[in-house]
């Protein structure tokens, strides 16, 4: 797929279908307080003992994620 058309973030915003404002506040809000504030860490039990890390993204982030495979 030809991207030519995406000329500025507000071009990828829109391709995305996501409020310039709402991609803003995460890119530059959130971002600034850390990664902490836009994933959450916990962990789960393995089969053969120890435990798996999960990185899990917040929603707002999670929900942007999923809009559209690119």
């Amino acid at each position: 797929m030809n991207y030519a058309f995406i000329n500025d973030k507000y071009d990828f915003f829109n391709l995305l279908g996501v409020p310039a404002q709402k991609m803003n506040y995460l890119l530059y809000n959130r971002e600034q307080m850390g990664p902490e504030n836009m994933y959450t860490t916990f962990s789960i039990p393995k089969k053969n003992g120890g435990e798996r890390i999960i990185n899990a993204p917040y929603r707002e982030l999670k929900d942007i994620q999923k809009k559209k495979k690119l």
